[in-house]
């Protein structure tokens, strides 16, 4: 059905676009360089995009490789973070927290939504851990040091996410008071964990400029006003 609607537009180049036919369209526009088809599909899901359908849409952009597409659901996303967050594949969800136009009220919801999929990644952890016997023994993937490489990974995970937090955004006593006091960034001490402090606190290979406003020791100065604050 979707290949005689192809072969239609070869004759009348109007596409009949609807959710159900427009990325087997667009696959086939691509795949014979129909560029009319393909900039017809585009349009077609650039205006559906919904809060539903974000996370498969900008995947099959990616998949795609169509740039235009991804970059509209990447905002797209950001405008509609609060509802769709949770959806959202990991590399996805990072590349839309460092946004300006985030759709959020204040800084504060950032590092919600960081912690919500924080909480997510150490729950699915514990999951695994029932396999933790097996690597010990070498036999899991046959390497001793998968529970350890996985627990590395996860880390990796959360120091991404953490990064987008804009520090110097937050309100005045929230790092203290709340960041910090988070269990799950929490090492064994009961301090926070020094791969979740470094990026919280600015090393020196992050310092650029000068120290412009600066209140405290190696406090980040990723401070920019999110423009999505505006429309909130």
């Amino acid at each position: 059905r979707v290949f005689r609607e192809f072969i239609r537009f070869m004759y009348i180049p109007l596409a009949r676009l609807s959710r159900e036919n427009v990325f087997e369209m667009l696959r086939l526009g691509h795949q014979w360089r129909v560029k009319e088809l393909e900039s017809q599909c585009i349009r077609f899901v650039q205006k559906t995009l919904s809060v539903r359908e974000i996370a498969h849409d900008w995947a099959f952009a990616d998949a795609m490789k169509l740039s235009g597409l991804a970059e509209t659901c990447a905002e797209f996303a950001a405008k509609n973070v609060r509802q769709c967050h949770r959806d959202l594949p990991l590399k996805h969800l990072a590349k839309v927290l460092v946004r300006d136009d985030l759709g959020v009220a204040d800084e504060t919801e950032v590092f919600e939504i960081v912690m919500q999929r924080t909480r997510r990644l150490l729950k699915e952890e514990e999951k695994n851990k029932t396999l933790s016997g097996a690597a010990k023994t070498g036999t899991m993937n046959g390497s001793p040091n998968s529970v350890v490489d996985r627990k590395k990974t996860s880390h990796g995970d959360v120091v991404m996410l953490l990064s987008a937090l804009r520090v110097r955004s937050l309100p005045e006593g929230y790092l203290e008071e709340v960041v910090l006091r988070q269990k799950e960034l929490q090492a064994n001490n009961g301090k926070l964990h020094p791969e979740f402090m470094e990026v919280l606190l600015m090393s020196p290979r992050r310092l650029q400029g000068g120290r412009q406003g600066y209140t405290g020791p190696g406090l980040s100065l990723r401070s920019a006003t999110r423009l999505g604050l505006r429309f909130t």
